[in-house]
């Protein structure tokens, strides 16, 4: 018979460690891309689309790491760090501006695609 592992210490900690990895690498890609945006006097309109970059970069290493960690079903690892990702975004969102329907699933299609292509990476390196 087999043993079941521990939820916390199978399921939830890499899960915890991934979503920490993606977000500490979106807040240093939305710092980076800000700084790029102030030195070179981009126009405003260039904002959405360097915060949706800065999303992907976070999902694509949260599921890079859990892909790393887990070491099998990179996709779903992936789309569950994405997944992760999109509601804490979305949280913010709410609270700190708002939210349209079309910004919604804009965000949800970078989270996911993004975090399935690092899970699949990170299953494979």
């Amino acid at each position: 018979m087999k043993r079941f592992k521990s939820l916390k210490k199978h399921l939830f900690l890499p899960f915890i460690i991934s979503l920490l990895a993606g977000g500490l690498v979106c807040l240093a890609a939305l710092i980076f891309n800000s700084l790029v945006m102030w030195i070179m006097q981009l126009p405003v309109e260039w904002s959405y689309f360097l915060g949706l970059f800065s999303l992907s970069c976070g999902c694509f290493a949260g599921g890079f790491v859990l892909g790393k960690q887990k070491k099998r079903e990179g996709i779903k690892q992936g789309l569950l760090c994405g997944s992760g990702l999109l509601l804490i975004c979305l949280v913010l969102g709410f609270v700190f501006g708002d939210m349209s329907f079309g910004g919604f699933f804009g965000k949800a299609s970078v989270c996911w695609i993004a975090g399935a292509v690092g899970g699949v990476l990170g299953v494979n390196r």
